[in-house]
């Protein structure tokens, strides 16, 4: 989960869902479940529909801090086939917690049939000036809502702090029929280890959170291609730091 936060690349997407698949995770079981609440896992409602939280430990089980669950051991596939059998719109995964994530409804569909989820291909996370124009692919842009100043403010204060950043965009990004991303795309400084790269992109989402209640709102990516960071220029994100 944290590679992905840091770069999500095919490979690291592929990975992640692949132990997803094999995992035993924790999920919150209803104490006291009603006659009507056959499911007996804790299905929030989002703005988009149905949310299942599930936790990756128990510690961040216990960070969620809601009454009335109590922590419970479901196999990765189990938890998939619940999720699409009752529609959910997606899973958040450590959602109060570092890492965290979420799985979307496409995703979950795959997952459930034991199947990984296509990921972006280097074309889809490459896209052209005007990404927005070609179906199929992943849409980039500006959001139509911009996030709160205290979240922006946050951000930059997190990026400023880790000095091999060296730019930063704000952009959403859509696939298909999922909820568009609010993304941070992140440019560091070139000739850096990868460790380097993975544990400054670590800080940077870590402190981010520390900093902010709304940060879930964001998800970060390394820009490492030209071609992409061009798009950002271009229109499709805004600048939102520069060293």
């Amino acid at each position: 989960m944290r590679q992905v936060a840091e770069q999500d690349t095919p490979e690291n997407r592929r990975a992640l869902f692949e132990l997803l698949l094999d995992a035993t995770l924790t999920a919150a079981a209803i104490d006291n479940p009603s006659t009507e609440a056959e499911r007996g896992l804790a299905m929030l409602e989002g703005k988009d529909g149905l949310v299942l939280p599930v936790f990756t430990a128990v510690d961040a089980f216990r960070a969620w801090r809601q009454t009335g669950y109590t922590p419970v051991a479901v196999p990765g596939r189990t938890l998939f086939e619940m999720a699409a059998r009752y529609d959910a719109a997606r899973i958040e995964v450590n959602p109060a917690s570092v890492p965290r994530g979420w799985i979307s409804r496409t995703e979950i569909a795959a997952l459930a049939s034991g199947r990984i989820p296509p990921g972006p291909t280097e074309a889809r996370t490459q896209p052209s000036r005007q990404p927005s124009r070609q179906p199929g692919q992943v849409k980039v842009g500006r959001p139509a809502v911009r996030p709160p100043d205290a979240l922006i403010e946050a951000t930059q204060r997190a990026l400023d702090s880790q000095p091999h950043a060296a730019e930063a965009w704000l952009f959403v990004r859509a696939e298909g029929s999922d909820p568009p991303q609010l993304m941070v795309g992140v440019r560091l400084a070139p000739g850096l280890s990868q460790p380097d790269v993975e544990a400054t992109m670590q800080a940077i989402l870590e402190e981010t959170w520390a900093r902010s209640t709304e940060a879930e709102q964001l998800k970060f990516m390394l820009v490492a291609d030209r071609a992409f960071r061009e798009t950002l220029t271009s229109g499709a994100g805004e600048l939102i730091f520069e060293r």
